[in-house]
């Protein structure tokens, strides 16, 4: 982990992915903002369209009003829906030196003497290791909390890996 993780050069390299993506993120957010607001434009077009055909009469009121029950439970979720993506997209909870300082204070704990303290951070990042007659492989992540998101850094075996970048790859 020294090596992949935690050494002055990764640890800018990853504090740079991991702001990456979540700006990408952020991105998505906004573009599913515009998705529910286009949603709640149909049902608020078939709302008047109904009011509408109730002002005109002659038609049974009963399916109707069951309908108009639909759109508006249907509009109360969108509506939830909305204020939390509102919420995520205008949220700028980290930047790369926050994520920096997070990395170095974890790589802090893992030089501690303490075992329990080492198991616990090395759970903090590495996902799974897949052992080989012709290599190791290690499957870091980088947990980041966007309610929900989050993601992993894959290395490389070194005959795989590009000579000019040894770093991981992010795959999130």
């Amino acid at each position: 982990m020294d090596r992949k993780i935690f050494n002055d050069a990764a640890l800018h390299v990853l504090a740079k992915k991991v702001y990456h993506y979540f700006n990408q993120r952020q991105g998505e957010y906004a573009e599913e903002t515009r998705q529910i607001e286009k949603e709640l434009d149909s049902i608020k077009t078939q709302v008047e369209n109904l009011v509408n055909a109730l002002a005109v009469g002659g038609i049974t009121i009963q399916p109707i009003i069951e309908q108009l029950k639909n759109l508006e439970n249907k509009k109360a979720i969108l509506e939830t829906q909305l204020r939390e993506w509102q919420i995520k997209s205008q949220t700028d909870i980290i930047n790369e030196e926050s994520i920096i300082m997070y990395l170095e204070e974890k790589k802090r704990l893992v030089k501690n003497k303490n075992p329990d303290t080492q198991k616990r951070v090395t759970q903090d990042f590495v996902e799974k290791v897949i052992v080989s007659k012709e290599c190791i492989d290690v499957l870091f992540k980088i947990t980041v909390d966007l309610n929900g998101g989050g993601g992993g850094i894959r290395t490389h075996r070194p005959e795989e890996r590009p000579q000019q970048a040894l770093r991981a790859q992010v795959v999130l």
